[in-house]
């Protein structure tokens, strides 16, 4: 159950990370402290050079773009071309970073549900924000069963299944299906979406490195070194983003544990030379990367151009939008710098 509301959520929530955490020194002890961006773009320059390319052409989705920024700040002059989509901020703390994740999500909710005003979404007329609410509160009350999944539909898979949705408009049939199939009492489908977002197999596994995700994210930002202060942050965050703040702000407790001293990202610097300019994609109701964090970052980089894409979803660059997909084209080909401030709708 990802959000605190009693001492029982507490003890739950920090054995499992903690047991989370000492599973990941185990088996990958030796290389935790080597796992951050920094070592990456390091590892990315090697590549370069072994390959014998002279400069790097680079398109980065998501984590890809705090790849992207990292390269840049520590290579300028190695970088020929570079567009990020779906963009990391890499000033603020990573508390920070969650709340304005959780609000990210809850801004393209509110996109759903005003797709489902329009369109019915199969509610009979109910509002979809109520239906989504209805089976959260279900969930909170007992997890939902799910016959033709291996687990019922817990707090923690309802949260994880309404994420999974978000992050692509085609997904939006699945999340009505499965909310409806909820509200008549079986969560296989909120299941179903969960192990998407999980990248969970047929037989229950996961793929090799999963865990990954953790090891870089609590090198790359500041968190606190307190559990608890992550629990109180979580708590606050639900206050603001009912919804998403504190599942998405608790998921980050095992940063505060986590056996390897971290690294901070740090913005490319104003004063950097040498940098062609980079392009900066951001959606207007992308999930995961708030569109806001797109136009903070394309003020950090020096020469940096800021393109809008007016939607839904989380990245868009090669995904058939030709008002976004001609200017990559060109951009990268002949290196024509789109207008600052572009805007695709």
């Amino acid at each position: 159950d990802p959000t605190i509301d009693s001492d029982a959520d507490r003890t739950a929530t920090l054995e499992a990370s903690q047991e989370f955490v000492d599973e990941c020194e185990q088996k990958y002890g030796e290389i935790l402290p080597f796992l951050g961006t920094t070592d990456v773009a390091r590892d990315m320059d090697e590549i370069r050079k072994a390959i014998g390319d002279e400069q790097l052409n680079y398109l980065g989705y998501s984590y890809g773009t705090s790849l992207g920024q990292e390269y840049a700040r520590l290579f300028p002059t190695h970088v020929r071309s570079m567009v990020i989509d779906g963009v990391v901020d890499h000033a603020p703390d990573g508390i920070t970073t969650a709340e304005t994740q959780a609000g990210g999500f809850d801004t393209a909710l509110d996109s759903y549900i005003a797709h489902c005003d329009d369109d019915g979404c199969g509610f009979g007329g109910q509002d979809a924000g109520a239906v989504i609410d209805e089976v959260i509160a279900a969930a909170e009350k007992a997890p939902i069963p799910a016959p033709d999944a291996d687990r019922p539909a817990s707090p923690g898979v309802v949260s994880l299944a309404l994420a999974q949705a978000l992050y692509s408009q085609q997904l939006w049939g699945s999340l009505s299906s499965a909310l409806r199939a909820a509200q008549d009492g079986d969560g296989s489908g909120m299941v179903s979406l969960a192990d998407q977002y999980l990248q969970r197999n047929d037989d229950g596994s996961y793929p090799t490195g999963t865990e990954i995700y953790f090891a870089v994210s609590c090198l790359d930002d500041t968190w606190p070194s307190d559990p608890q202060k992550v629990i109180d942050a979580s708590i606050e965050a639900e206050k603001d983003v009912p919804r998403f703040g504190g599942p998405i702000v608790i998921d980050y407790i095992r940063c505060a544990m986590w056996p390897a001293k971290a690294k901070p990202l740090a913005p490319v610097p104003a004063t950097t030379k040498g940098l062609p300019p980079i392009v900066v994609v951001s959606t207007t109701n992308d999930p995961a990367t708030p569109y806001e964090n797109g136009v903070a970052v394309a003020k950090q980089i020096p020469g940096a151009v800021l393109v809008t894409n007016e939607g839904d979803g989380h990245t868009v660059v090669g995904q058939g939008k030709p008002c976004i997909d001609d200017m990559a084209r060109d951009y990268f080909v002949d290196l024509t710098v789109p207008k600052d401030g572009l805007t695709c709708s």
